[in-house]
């Protein structure tokens, strides 16, 4: 994550995942000299503590780039009106903004206006603001009380299901939640898998208690009442009871181990070879990953510039538009029998036999995705 590092909503990935939104009323400072305080009340922010605050964020030169005050972008010429002006909420020590405003945001009190000095060794690594002294003008608005937590049931023999970006989302949206992560191969974890007749996994799991928080807005058109859970619609797509068809193991017990059982016929690591020539028909060189998309999919539209920015790297992608039966040709002859979905996004590996199903939440895990890709 240490090449994701957000703050507020400049390089946030959905809308959806916008944060808290937050009223207050508390005494109005003044903003002083970096490293000067002036303190509003006795309640002071530390490491562990989920704050919200104000901020606005400028260069050297008094040039402001962002902020998430109104009044201030609209001074700047920098208003959208398509972008929520909320508090910027976030967990002190959990990595979710650059290292200089992490470190800065120490200390302050609730009520309290401070200057914040980034260098550039603690601001962003890359993109237009990498290596700018950055100037923050913040006010810090609360220091909240949260206990929400979710579960995450996952299982580890699956290969293809990381959890760790959707839970980073998840900790914008609901900064300072518990996650507990429990792993099918154990009591708790199968117990919980049966109980709720789930068919897939990973699975996302709030108790009612999500509906209070603040962030329920964001997420609630996303949750499925399961037994008495919330379940967060992620695609899932691993059925734990099923045979794995790389892993050397007999995991249904029925005698046949990985490609020898008739549960891989159409698993596409069981055909990688064939699927490569099949590919190679469409012109389609085996280091590419194919990109099915929509245009009507906001996810899909979410994942074009990070598809752009590997292609501009050398990466070998083939848009598959869904709509279009020429440039999905492709997925329709060689890998329609085994797509266990007709969603959008999805990123198909024509070396590997392996499919992405949805959105890459980190442009990271898209990179990773199709370095592996590339060496098979």
């Amino acid at each position: 994550m240490d090449n994701m590092k957000l703050l507020t909503g400049l390089l946030l990935l959905s809308v959806m995942f916008s944060g808290c939104v937050q009223n207050f009323d508390g005494e109005t400072t003044t903003t002083v000299p970096s490293g000067e305080t002036t303190i509003a009340s006795g309640e002071v922010s530390v490491v562990g503590d989920v704050i919200c605050l104000e901020y606005v964020g400028s260069f050297e030169n008094g040039t402001v780039f962002d902020t998430n005050i109104v009044e201030k972008a609209k001074e700047a010429g920098l208003y959208d009106a398509a972008r929520p002006y909320t508090p910027l909420c976030f967990k002190i020590g959990d990595g979710m903004v650059i290292d200089g405003f992490e470190e800065g945001v120490v200390g302050i009190a609730v009520g309290e206006s401070k200057t914040i000095t980034v260098p550039p060794e603690k601001g962003y690594p890359y993109g237009q603001l990498a290596g700018e002294t950055l100037i923050f003008d913040v006010t810090l608005l609360e220091i909240k009380e949260t206990s929400l937590e979710m579960i995450v049931l996952s299982d580890k023999r699956c290969a293809d299901c990381d959890t760790s970006g959707i839970i980073r989302q998840l900790e914008m949206v609901f900064p300072g939640i518990n996650a507990k992560e429990l792993d099918y191969g154990t009591e708790e974890g199968r117990n919980l898998y049966d109980d709720l007749g789930l068919d897939f996994l990973p699975a996302v799991l709030f108790d009612e208690s999500v509906k209070s928080e603040d962030g329920y807005s964001n997420i609630m058109n996303y949750l499925e009442e399961v037994g008495l859970y919330q379940s967060l619609r992620i695609g899932a797509t691993f059925d734990p009871a099923a045979e794995i068809c790389d892993n050397g193991v007999d995991d249904n017990g029925d005698g046949s181990v990985d490609c020898d059982d008739s549960e891989c016929t159409l698993d596409l690591i069981c055909n990688a070879d064939a699927l490569t020539e099949c590919s190679a028909t469409y012109n389609l060189t085996k280091d590419t990953v194919i990109f099915f998309h929509s245009t009507g999919c906001g996810w899909c539209q979410k994942m074009m510039p990070l598809v752009e920015n590997l292609q501009s790297e050398g990466y070998s992608f083939h848009w598959a538009e869904a709509s279009d039966a020429e440039s999905r040709a492709v997925v329709d002859g060689c890998f329609r029998d085994y797509m266990t979905s007709d969603s959008v996004p999805q990123f198909i590996c024509v070396n590997s036999g392996v499919i992405k199903v949805g959105a890459f939440l980190e442009d990271e895990a898209m990179r990773d995705f199709a370095d592996t890709c590339i060496a098979g």
